[in-house]
């Protein structure tokens, strides 16, 4: 009797994670569209580039889902959403993060995602060139967060698109435009 509830349940689960798999999919076409525009975007110069990673946009899908199902425990919404969420944008355009700073202090890989190619730079010459390489470079900078001391980076190259506090240190994340 036991057996026979779990082998329904795992029934319904493999009916749940092909439904969950088709949707993800379909996101993934979505992103591949979109990616297309941006680079329309980026080609014609009409407009502003808009950057492969955009934090208003990951930040309210990540806040409207929490709100729909509040239920799930241990941060699980914002830590899946933004697994798929670099998984789309990656898909669409391969980002590179830049990262430079007290890098120990922030867990870049669980906030930017896990499909995403990361360059740790040891000072802010290798930052600003590994930037200059791909129009769709994510730069962060972990920082102390009383640390006033951050070389300013070409404002006319890199524009701050997020910053934030984690932790102790102060989080500035820039793209390449």
């Amino acid at each position: 009797m036991i057996k026979t509830e779990i082998n329904n349940l795992r029934a319904e689960i493999d009916q749940i994670d092909e439904a969950i798999a088709k949707l993800l999919s379909k996101r993934v076409d979505c992103a591949l569209k979109i990616g297309v525009f941006k680079d329309k975007l980026k080609v014609s110069q009409e407009e502003s580039i808009i950057p492969a990673y955009d934090p208003t946009r990951e930040n309210l899908i990540i806040e409207r889902l929490k709100n729909i199902v509040p239920t799930i425990p241990l941060n699980g919404i914002e830590i899946i959403f933004r697994q798929i969420i670099s998984l789309c944008r990656n898909s669409a355009h391969k980002s590179t993060i830049c990262v430079f700073g007290e890098v120990n202090e922030f867990d870049y890989k669980q906030h930017f995602g896990n499909f995403c190619n990361y360059i740790i730079c040891s000072n802010i010459s290798s930052f600003v060139e590994e930037m200059n390489k791909n129009k769709f470079n994510i730069g962060v900078i972990v920082s102390n967060i009383k640390d006033n001391n951050i070389q300013e980076i070409e404002e006319d190259k890199f524009k701050i698109i997020d910053s934030f506090i984690s932790k102790t240190k102060k989080i500035l994340v820039y793209a390449n435009i």
